[in-house]
């Protein structure tokens, strides 16, 4: 079994549900903090819960503790933008973190937030850091069902944080040398991305 990510970005719940089908998906955690989508109310939680159960998939909200929008004031910078690594420290985090393992190796389960491109979301930036600490890879899938492997997406980042200069094939980092590069990616990307609390 395996572990994914997913932006349910502006799809209908048909070509959503296609999506998880091609890959087969059978558990969906909602890792949203605010999980309702005006403009695609098809994905507010309540409805989308009832959807996906009567379509036959699994349903789990996550977004309080694996959330992008700390409820914890302690998890913000000074500068309000949120703090993932003091997140990923937190027990509430880490017990969540568990849960999803093991529905991932139970069957394929996958994250799901709003946001198309894994890049400029939490899923990855937050919670693909600490599964790849606990040697657990979660592809992304995108448009039209296309996967975005572990490896692509390390690679991906390392260049849009201008970590690396040149592509690189990852196969010819060391296994350190990969975690290194991945995690001052996502920490600078974090800085640009990451939910920043609105100024009183």
């Amino acid at each position: 079994m395996a572990a994914f990510t997913v932006g349910h970005s502006v799809l209908s719940l048909e070509d959503f549900f296609n999506l998880l089908r091609m890959h087969k998906i059978k558990t969906l955690v909602d890792v949203r903090s605010v999980p309702f989508s005006p403009r695609n109310p098809q994905f507010n939680r309540t409805e989308l819960d009832h959807s996906l159960t009567k379509a036959g998939f699994n349903y789990h909200f996550m977004g309080d503790t694996l959330g992008g929008r700390p409820f914890d004031e302690s998890h913000y910078h000074e500068n309000g933008i949120a703090n993932y690594l003091a997140v990923r420290e937190s027990k509430s985090f880490s017990n969540a973190l568990a849960k999803f393992m093991i529905w991932a190796k139970e069957e394929n389960a996958a994250l799901m937030c709003g946001e198309e491109d894994p890049i400029t979301c939490h899923r990855a930036l937050m919670i693909t850091p600490a599964l790849a600490k606990l040697k657990v890879f979660p592809n992304h899938i995108r448009k039209e069902g296309v996967i975005e492997t572990h490896r692509m997406f390390i690679l991906r980042t390392s260049m849009q944080a201008k970590i690396l200069k040149t592509p690189q094939l990852p196969s010819l980092f060391s296994d350190d040398t990969e975690d290194r590069l991945f995690e001052d990616a996502v920490e600078k990307l974090a800085k640009k991305y990451a939910y920043r609390r609105a100024e009183e």
